[in-house]
């Protein structure tokens, strides 16, 4: 049982250390956007004018969202078929290594029958 509960501690640990790193790099690409939109606003506004400038920066954004709203759609109708596999691979070794609850429950009924039987057999 302490195996279990060691392994699902590994596996939260390692889970929350992956979701602040991801964290960590959302905040920084955000701030990287926020700098890059500033320069390529200023060099439009410098090269053609302001309205130019909100033009193209607004397009590219709205561009780019159109295309990560597609990579979702698509990949939303097709269930990757790898993890499912490796989902079902990595319960059937959990499975082998803990016995089933039905197997406990013979092992103990057999423990207490032998049990029983030695108490019969001795002499009173």
């Amino acid at each position: 049982m302490t195996g279990v509960i060691d392994h699902l501690k590994a596996r939260s640990a390692h889970a929350a250390r992956r979701a602040a790193l991801g964290a960590g790099a959302t905040a920084l690409i955000i701030v990287g956007a926020g700098f890059l939109t500033s320069a390529a606003w200023m060099l439009l506004a410098q090269m053609q004018s302001p309205l130019f400038a909100a033009t193209v920066i607004g397009s590219a954004y709205v561009g780019v969202g159109l295309v990560c709203i597609g990579i979702v759609l698509s990949s939303s109708e097709q269930a990757p078929a790898s993890t499912a596999t490796s989902h079902s691979t990595e319960n059937a070794k959990r499975a082998a290594d803990l016995p089933t609850l039905a197997e406990a429950f013979v092992f103990g009924l057999n423990a207490g029958l032998s049990a029983d039987q030695r108490r019969a057999k001795r002499p009173h």
